[in-house]
């Protein structure tokens, strides 16, 4: 995938937690380097824009990774939550960073389907009720967040 795309992919998903989030685009953008200065300092592929705060916005959360998979028969690869491969691999990878800062883990992972690209939002749900409380998966539910459950553990999924 080129870079350039790339970038575009960690934009939009950047505005669209910016939206959902806070309720306005521009306050989560890409990190510098994304990928290299970031990840050196454990601080992911989005963060927040700290210029762009205002008073009374709620703290963000979230560790948020952005990876891509292949199109495959099922394009989120191997489902065995003890495979090295596939989605819950990544979210482990993504979750361990997570929980030294004392966060919650979210993967964003864009696929092709059909000629075209989708990307699924995963939120690790026991990270997110330790740091956000309960009522935070209730509230996301009633937002078209769904549940998706395995012996690895629960995650909400939401495509955007």
């Amino acid at each position: 995938m080129p870079e350039a795309e790339w970038k575009r992919i960690e934009r939009k998903v950047a505005d669209w937690l910016s939206r959902w989030w806070f309720g306005r685009k521009g306050v989560l953008r890409r990190s510098p380097m994304s990928g290299g200065w970031a990840h050196n300092k454990e601080m992911g592929d989005i963060i927040v824009d700290e210029r762009k705060l205002c008073a009374g916005d709620p703290e963000f959360p979230f560790y948020v990774e952005v990876k891509r998979r292949k199109a495959l028969n099922n394009p989120f690869g191997v489902w065995n939550p003890a495979a090295k491969t596939g989605i819950w691999a990544l979210l482990r990878q993504v979750k361990s960073v997570a929980a030294k800062q004392k966060k919650v883990a979210l993967l964003a992972v864009w696929v092709r389907c059909h000629q075209r690209g989708r990307i699924m939002l995963l939120v690790d749900v026991g990270q997110l009720h330790s740091i956000c409380g309960y009522n935070k998966s209730t509230e996301m539910q009633q937002q078209g967040w769904v549940w998706m459950i395995s012996s690895a553990g629960s995650v909400l999924t939401k495509l955007i």
